[in-house]
């Protein structure tokens, strides 16, 4: 064989020439599989660049995952995946909240019952069991006929929060006889498993403000009848979480009594809806109102905020 730098005749197998010393061992040649793989990746990766260039994050978020599911073999042990999202719980009703809140409310009540009555065993068959191993005979010595009276309450799945006011500071009572309940849900009945007391805050419901949510925008004709048709009802039953939910901060601040006291005014109050007037994100509604010592019209004031629709002001 000759070198084919200087044409000097070499012996079979040489891998220099000893002439000029260049190096004649045959060039290493890369199986077929990883050239069209070196091939592609160099390919992918100059698109991606041209579509980062070109479209930025965007068209990286879109491209980036097809680039892995064509690279198969590219290890992505050093980059853990992230968890997918957990999805949110669906969204309770809330008329059958208000159900659940009554049912908890009416076994709140029942226990102070028991407990005036000095019925041990009615007051243990309220409570959860691991609630009922410590009341016995003389945890309730010394008390007073005492009434509970229900501002507010809420569910969260299973468990209820029901909040109120004794009359008498008899039993795990804070500011001005301020209790916080807490029940779950066991066998489709509610038990009382915690009580503390709590401040006038709570009480009122002075801690759940700025929560107001109202229903979603924009502020027109259907949305404003839609807000007033669903803050009247819940005032007609007495469905003070809804009317929460609807009323703006300034609202349930100036007009939390009689708004949130909890009565059910159905067999006293009905109305009308008469007129609806918008002025860009705000609304004038008069309301025909009807109560035992006649009908009425009373002014509503509505406002659009963040996208939802609340109700503002009330003057009777």
């Amino acid at each position: 064989m000759r070198c084919p730098q200087c044409g000097t005749e070499m012996p079979d197998g040489a891998q220099f020439c000893p002439a000029c010393g260049a190096d004649v061992r045959p060039a290493t040649v890369a199986p077929a599989p990883a050239k069209k793989r070196t091939g592609l990746v160099i390919a992918i990766v100059i698109i991606a660049l041209l579509l980062l260039c070109c479209a930025g994050g965007v068209a990286a978020a879109l491209f980036v995952p097809a680039i892995r599911s064509m690279m198969p073999w590219a290890s992505q042990s050093g980059t853990p995946s992230a968890p997918p999202e957990s999805s949110a719980p669906p969204a309770t009703d809330p008329a059958q909240d208000e159900a659940a809140i009554r049912e908890a409310t009416k076994i709140v009540n029942d226990f102070y019952g028991a407990i005036n009555s000095g019925d041990l065993a009615a007051v243990q068959a309220l409570v959860t069991e691991d609630t009922k191993a410590g009341i016995d005979g003389a945890a309730f010595e010394g008390w007073m006929t005492t009434a509970f009276e229900y501002t507010r309450g809420w569910i969260e799945g299973d468990t209820a929060y029901i909040i109120g006011r004794e009359d008498n500071q008899a039993f795990g009572s804070g500011e001005n006889g301020g209790v916080k309940f807490t029940l779950q849900r066991t066998g489709g009945a509610w038990l009382v498993q915690t009580w503390q007391p709590v401040d006038t805050t709570q009480v009122e419901g002075s801690d759940t403000t700025g929560s107001s949510t109202g229903i979603p925008g924009p502020l027109n004709d259907a949305t404003a009848r839609d807000v007033m048709t669903q803050i009247l009802d819940a005032r007609k039953v007495g469905a003070a979480n809804i009317v929460r939910r609807l009323g703006s901060e300034r609202f349930l601040r100036e007009n939390e009594d009689p708004w949130l006291d909890g009565l059910d005014n159905s067999e006293y109050f009905s109305y009308s809806i008469t007129t609806v007037k918008i002025s860009g994100t705000t609304a004038s509604v008069v309301v025909s109102e009807t109560w035992p010592d006649g009908t009425v019209p009373t002014a509503y004031g509505l406002i659009e905020k963040d996208g939802a629709v609340l109700v503002d002001s009330w003057q009777p």
